[in-house]
């Protein structure tokens, strides 16, 4: 009984020591405004769905969509934001200011992210 407990406990240590070993580490994040182009942009209404449990009926509302998809060079955003979509819907060309995150890892990784940051005005 004491060796499978001694062999459970170093195969946890082993596995921990190669999963703390693997994982990179955040140097620096820079972050830039750019322009993105509007690629696409459309609306799903909000429906609701009937789930019944047991006896009982109950409505699962889902919420209507306000898509706008938005391209910077390899990198697609897809905003979700309805006066966004009054604003682009029939604009599809136009430019959009996002913000373009670069995260620097250890391991010599970049990861680029696009953001849309709403202007609070």
């Amino acid at each position: 009984m004491k060796k499978t407990k001694i062999k459970i406990i170093c195969l946890l240590l082993l596995s921990l020591i190669f999963f703390i070993v693997g994982c990179a580490t955040l140097i620096k994040t820079e972050t830039v405004d750019v322009e993105a182009v509007v690629v696409d942009s459309w609306y799903q209404i909000g429906y609701s769905v009937p789930v019944r449990i047991g006896n009982t009926t109950t409505y699962v509302r889902h919420p209507a969509k306000y898509i706008v998809v938005v391209k910077y060079e390899d990198l697609d955003l897809t905003i979700n934001n309805e006066e966004l979509y009054q604003q682009y819907k029939n604009r599809i060309g136009d430019t959009i200011t996002c913000t373009l995150a670069i995260q620097y890892y250890d391991d010599g990784s970049i990861y680029r992210k696009l953001i849309f940051q709403e202007k609070n005005e």
